[in-house]
């Protein structure tokens, strides 16, 4: 540090020499060339200082991106994984299932028959149509599932896609083709099911204060925003959760559904009384609504929700 410190001196002394005129009454002949030297000596190391600098910068960047493209690497070999399981499980269903109704019956009955297989004390009533009035004009839902327990109430929308799922904030989610890992290639839109769903989640909502008060406790906390896709679904980056819809979501495929709802009912309080709400519902399924709700309700689906 000493010998640096005396070499910036003689440089700051270079520098005034040259280029400030400050110099002596009688100035040795070899002055001049002696100082521009030091300046250019000076001028050459802090060249290769800076070299030093950039090329060490480099190797911190170098080490950072390898990194992350090892984890890129194995997150996508992950996906790749996932893609080729969840493809095998498509082939042998489409060889089973031709039409989209049955396709589309298929995921709700089978999200039915789990719930009831795995949660005995869970009442499960398949395609409900909660409505209300407000102001004179009624409003409809169609839920493909609801699980009332003593904990929560449970409402499902069951999406029996194949390929790719991207879920994300938008109104809209992009999916692909099995063989299409890209949401920017060739793709198609799908109304955001966690955002339609929500919507349904507000209409049970509203009318469980409304029939069933109390201040026990916030029924709008014990109602869940649920989305399950079918075991043919492949989805990327499903951790990807919107704060946008009033009833936040969780999203999963059908293999992932008895461990979720065990681990929500283990947190439970027990406070719902669930032959009370369960017969309260009985009347709002499909066997007991009018066709005039149930035409209600897909006028409304096909406005909301393009389907």
């Amino acid at each position: 540090m000493k010998y640096i410190k005396l070499f910036l001196e003689e440089v700051k002394d270079a520098y005034m020499y040259v280029f400030k005129g400050n110099r002596p009454i009688d100035p040795s002949p070899y002055a001049l060339p002696s100082n521009i030297l030091i300046l250019g000596l000076a001028f050459v190391l802090a060249l290769i200082a800076i070299w030093i600098i950039f090329w060490i910068v480099n190797i911190i960047i170098s080490v950072t991106l390898d990194k992350e493209n090892e984890k890129a690497k194995f997150s996508n070999d992950n996906i790749l994984a996932e893609i080729k399981r969840r493809k095998e499980i498509d082939k042998k269903f489409r060889k089973k299932h031709k039409s989209l109704k049955e396709i589309g019956d298929y995921a709700e009955d089978e999200c039915a028959n789990i719930l009831k297989q795995s949660f005995p004390d869970m009442t499960v009533i398949k395609n409900v149509y909660p409505n209300y009035s407000q102001a004179g004009k009624r409003k409809v839902s169609q839920c493909d599932v609801i699980g009332i327990t003593k904990n929560n109430i449970y409402v499902f929308e069951v999406k029996n896609y194949g390929g790719i799922i991207y879920p994300s904030d938008d109104l809209y989610w992009v999916s692909s083709t099995y063989d299409n890992l890209n949401p920017k290639g060739q793709r198609e839109y799908k109304y955001n099911p966690a955002k339609q769903n929500s919507t349904h989640c507000r209409t049970i909502w509203l009318i469980l204060k409304t029939k069933f008060p109390t201040e026990k406790f916030d029924w709008k906390k014990k109602v869940r925003n649920i989305v399950v896709f079918s075991d043919r679904t492949v989805m990327v980056y499903p951790e990807v959760t919107t704060t946008k819809n009033e009833f936040s979501e969780t999203i999963m495929n059908m293999e992932d559904l008895v461990s979720y709802i065990t681990d929500e009912e283990s947190k439970g309080s027990a406070d719902i009384n669930v032959v009370e709400v369960s017969s309260f519902f009985e009347k709002y399924k499909e066997e007991n609504v009018s066709e005039e709700i149930k035409k209600e309700s897909l006028v409304n689906a096909k406005s909301h929700y393009g389907r």
